[in-house]
Formats: structure tokens, sequence, C-alpha cells
């Protein structure tokens, strides 16, 4: 019975949903640790402060979660990627303002591309039984 249900959630959860959990994982544990992060900003002019983005990416993280068993998994690849987007455009902002945060912006610009590039994949086609079709025997 176990093995039965291990089965349907891997057929089910497919490579979209696979990625979905890695977002789902990397976004939980980033926004975890700018909340945990201590009483002073790194960087004054995020133009929110670190625990409002923290907890932007925990609810991205919930969303990927919720998009992770669905076959139109189109909003969770969306919010992750618009997260990534809008991070990646505050550091733009801080690099702007004078601070050398050109690598942050290319790594969470070109990540946020990526999250777009997998949500444009379709699904592999996976067929109930897997087992390959019987050879008549001669004729």
């Amino acid at each position: 019975m176990i093995r039965k249900v291990v089965n349907w959630v891997i057929y089910r959860t497919g490579r979209r949903g696979a990625f979905l959990a890695f977002l789902m994982i990397l976004d939980a544990v980033y926004g975890y640790s700018l909340i945990m992060l201590p009483g002073t900003t790194i960087h004054p002019n995020l133009i929110l402060p670190l625990r409002a983005w923290g907890w932007l990416w925990i609810a991205a993280a919930v969303c990927c979660a919720s998009g992770i068993l669905l076959r139109k998994d189109r909003i969770p690849y969306s919010v992750a990627a618009l997260l990534k987007t809008a991070w990646g455009l505050t550091f733009a902002w801080l690099w702007y303002q004078g601070l050398p945060e050109w690598p942050s912006v290319v790594v969470w610009l070109a990540f946020a591309l990526i999250v777009l590039l997998v949500a444009g994949w379709p699904e592999k086609t996976v067929f109930a039984d897997p087992s390959p079709p019987k050879v008549p025997e001669k004729l």
C-alpha cells in the first residue's frame, strides 16, 4: 500500500512538481534566514524591512507547496519568478545607489529567468502502464 502511494505521488508530481518542491525548500529556508537575522539590517535601503522580505519568501514557499501536486501550476511558478525578480531588482536599486551589489542582481535575475524557463516546459507524458507491450507470437 505504501509503495502504491509513493508511486502515485512520484507520478503525480512529475518534474515540474519536483522543481516546485525545490523552490519551496529554497524559499522557506531563505525567508527564515532573513527573519532570523539580527535586529540591524545589512542594507538600510531594501525598500521593505528584512523581516517583511522574509515573510514574503515564506509566503512564496507556501504557494510553491500548494502547486506541487497540481497539473495547472501557473500561479506558483509566477509567484516564485515574481519574488526572485523583485529581490533582484531591489539589489539593482542598491547597486544604482552606489553599493557593490551587481553579483546579487545577476544571480537573482538569472534565477528568476530559470524559473520562467522551467515553467514553460511541458510535463513529460507518462503512460498508466509502464510495462512494455506484449509482442504476439508467430502468426
